[in-house]
Order: structure tokens, then sequence, then C-alpha cells
């Protein structure tokens, strides 16, 4: 017999960040009039919690002891909208990180009596507000050198991707043609490149910082000539092993030479952390300190749907089965997050501009090596992405096909596993 009766659930979500920098001072001596700078090193760090929440799923009636055995209490919850998705990004002197928490308890009637418990991490994937579709953008700009002194002419780059949306590992195509006609100087290179900005906040220091995630380059292109269309992509870096990421802490956060760009996270929307992501299309003219014609388009990287292994039940197990009990988590009072980023995408993927005259991803009869492409329609989205019974227009909304992603959750022994 165990001196307690009511089955309990706490969901946690928090965001946690900390920024390390360098502050100059400057000091006089009052005496002779002299000035000394000294350097130290500031460190901030910030938190936020979005959800937290304690459920009773089962209370068991008859007094205050539970009977041996065994049982099982299935449960399942609905995510709030607008809460930030899983996140763990570390670079020199900057931590960045969401996460999510789970515990299912057995309250004592006596508070000196250990608790039984279990407690573990689960993933929320933030779910895409945009449109998932092909996207197109043409660019002009005029080409300088040391800033005006000297004018080339107009470079024209356009960049046609076949959708706005990817997970880790993915690979991005694009169909990519430079205009160079107007202009007097070579094209030198013509690269493909994601982009991501991440903008960190902890109490008082903000940093924003622009890192190049993946790129490849194609030959240029001769002064007064126009490229024929060119496919390139790109192929996104995996995704982190969140379970071994959380574990790490904060190591190595002084060391610069220990980040690089193995992995990639997800577009993220939180009160500290903002995470976008940019598809870059980049024509870069031959020619002494002078600009680079970029085509920009904003994306969406969201982490791959995960799905847990088949666990086998430990021997003689035969629990007692209770009824299942369902809920609604809840944000907590004044979290409110940026609203997210909006494409601003014209009907049928087409962005506002000038063409240059290609035919883009959007015309269906060029997507001839994409089977999973809708008849009639412009999406194309990869098996398994989420999945072609998901296949739709609208944002990434996980199989309920709404607006709240779908975790997987394991709770201690037997191994039972719960989806909410």
């Amino acid at each position: 017999m165990y001196p307690g009766s009511k089955v309990n659930l706490k969901l946690k979500g928090k965001e946690k960040t900390l920024i390390i920098w360098t502050e100059s001072v400057t000091e006089t001596d009052q005496q002779d009039g002299t000035s000394r700078t000294n350097h130290r090193e500031v460190e901030e760090k910030d938190s936020a919690t979005c959800l937290k929440q304690t459920v009773n799923i089962y209370t068991f009636p008859g007094g205050q002891y539970l009977p041996p055995g065994q049982y099982e209490f299935p449960f399942s919850f609905r995510l709030p909208d607008g809460i930030p998705g899983t996140f763990h990004q570390q670079e020199y002197n900057l931590s960045a990180s969401i996460y999510y928490k789970i515990e299912g308890f057995l309250e004592p009637a006596d508070s000196s009596i250990p608790k039984l418990k279990y407690k573990n991490l689960f993933t929320v994937r933030e779910p895409v507000r945009e449109a998932i579709q092909s996207v197109n953008k043409v660019t002009n700009t005029e080409v300088v050198c040391c800033g005006c002194c000297m004018r080339y002419g107009t470079v024209g780059i356009s960049a046609s991707f076949e959708r706005n949306t990817y997970c880790p590992s993915d690979e991005a195509k694009a169909i990519v043609q430079v205009d160079n006609k107007n202009c007097s100087k070579d094209v030198s290179s013509i690269a493909l490149e994601l982009r991501q900005v991440i903008t960190v906040k902890a109490k008082s220091r903000t940093e924003t910082r622009s890192h190049s995630i993946v790129s490849n380059s194609v030959a240029g292109v001769k002064a007064r000539q126009v490229a024929e269309p060119r496919l390139n992509s790109i192929r996104l870096p995996p995704a982190p092993d969140l379970n071994a990421v959380f574990l790490e802490g904060e190591k190595r956060i002084r060391d610069a030479k220990a980040f690089s760009n193995k992995t990639i996270n997800s577009t993220t929307n939180g009160v500290l952390i903002q995470s976008k992501f940019l598809l870059e299309a980049k024509a870069t003219p031959d020619a002494c300190c002078s600009n680079t014609a970029v085509s920009s388009i904003p994306c969406h990287i969201v982490y791959p749907d995960y799905r847990f292994p088949v666990v086998e039940a430990p021997p003689n197990w035969n629990p007692q089965v209770m009824n299942p009990y369902n809920f609604s988590a809840t944000v907590i009072s004044g979290y409110a997050p940026p609203i997210p980023m909006n494409t601003n995408l014209m009907p049928g993927g087409m962005q506002q501009g000038n063409s240059m005259g290609i035919n883009a991803y959007p015309s269906p009869q060029q997507q001839p090596s994409y089977p999973n492409a809708q008849p009639g329609g412009n999406v194309v989205i990869q098996t398994g992405y989420p999945g072609p019974q998901q296949q739709q227009q609208n944002a990434y909304p996980g199989p309920q096909q709404n607006n709240n992603a779908l975790i997987n959750v394991k709770m201690g022994n037997p191994g039972t596993y719960n989806q909410a």
C-alpha cells in the first residue's frame, strides 16, 4: 500500500538565454588626468516561462492509500497556440534554448513521504503559419564600386524555389537566372545560400546575429550577357540531437573554435528567442569593393515528425487500464511572443516584381521529377514531409490538421507511449 491516491501530470515550457560580451570602461586618474581603459567580461542571463500547469488525471476512491498492483493511465492534451517550438543553439558567447518537460507523479497524503515520479523532455514542433508553396523573386541591383564612386550598370537575379518550407537534411532546389546585359562587369559567381538570422534577448542585452548555414556556387556570366536558367540546390544540415544537447548544458560557450554549422535549428518565434531563415540567390560582380545582387526569400524550417520506435512491455506486465484523461494546456498569462514572419506571398507563390521571362517552379509542367506534387497545383512536398495525406496549401498543422503540434511522450516504466 502506498500512502497516496492522486495521480498528477505537470507540464513546463521555458525559454532560457545567456549572452556574454566584453565591456570597455575608461577611467580617468583624478591626480594627473591620465585615462586608462579596462576591459571586463559581462554575463547576462534571462528566462521566460510559457507553459506551467499541473493536472490531476486520476484519484483513487476509498481513502488515502493506493493498493498494490500495476496501473496504466492514458492521457492526451492539446497544446496551446502561440508557444514556440523546442530550440537549442549555442554559439560563441551565446546560448539560447527552449525546452518542454512533462512529469507524472503520485501525490502522497503526507508531504514528508517522497513522491513516486518520473519526468522527461518532450519536443514541440512549432507550426508553419504561412502557406506551403513555391516562391519566386526577382531583384535588380545597381552595381557600384567603393560605395558610389564608380557605376557599372545593373544586374538582375531571379530565384524560383520549389517551396518555402523545409525540414533539416532536405535538399532545397531552385532555378536561378542572372541578367547581366546592362552591366559592364562580369559576374564572377552565382551562389545559392541558406541564411539564419537569430535575435536573442537577455534582460538589458539584445543581440542579432546572421549566419550563412550552407551555400553552393556555380559559374558566373560574362558582361552584357544573360545566363540560361540553371538548376542549383543546397543540402540542409541535419537537426541537432535534442536529447544530447540538453544534457551538455553551456559547455564550450567561451570557445569560439568549438562551433560550426553542422546542424540546423527550426524557425522559432519566442519572447526571448527569434530564429528566422532566408533562402538567397547571389550574383557577385567582378569589381573591386562592389555590392552584390541578392534575391532573398523568407522560408520556414521545421523539425521533422519524430516517431518513437516500438517498445516491448516488460515481462508479466498486465496493468489495470484506467479511463483516458483529456485536457487542454494553457499558456502562462502575459506570455506574448511576436507575430510570426509574414512572407506576403502572391497567389500561386509569385512575389511582386518584374519578371525576367523565365518559367519558375510554380508552373506544374516543370515539376516532372517531383511525384508528390498536387495535380494542377504548385505545392511540392517530399514523401514523409509531412506525408502525402497531409499535403495542402494551409499551414503545416500535423496529423490533426489544426494549428497544434503533435507530441509524443514517454512516461517511465513500463514504457507506455502516449500521444498528446
